[in-house]
């Protein structure tokens, strides 16, 4: 069974533009929803910056918090080693 067979099983009776209309709303929701772990793609932090935003990013308050933390995060290649 193909992907798209699988996407029609799953929405039933919606038509075209329904469909369509979700694609529209859920890929820029999507993109939105995972920003903090976008802008923490260079921090030091970023594998728990990520589980933050995945686990309570949907309580609009883990998504501050991540949102914060990403931005407020320090760059990798801003640590200093000490010898």
């Amino acid at each position: 069974m193909g992907s798209l067979n699988i996407i029609f099983l799953i929405a039933g009776g919606l038509g075209t533009g329904e469909i369509l209309l979700i694609a529209v709303l859920l890929i820029p929701g999507l993109l939105l929803y995972f920003l903090p772990t976008y802008l923490a793609k260079d921090k030091v932090h970023r594998i728990g910056i990520f589980l933050l935003n995945l686990l309570t990013g949907w309580t609009f308050l883990g998504w501050i918090v991540a949102l914060l933390w990403s931005i407020n995060d320090t760059r990798k290649d801003k640590i200093v080693p000490i010898v």
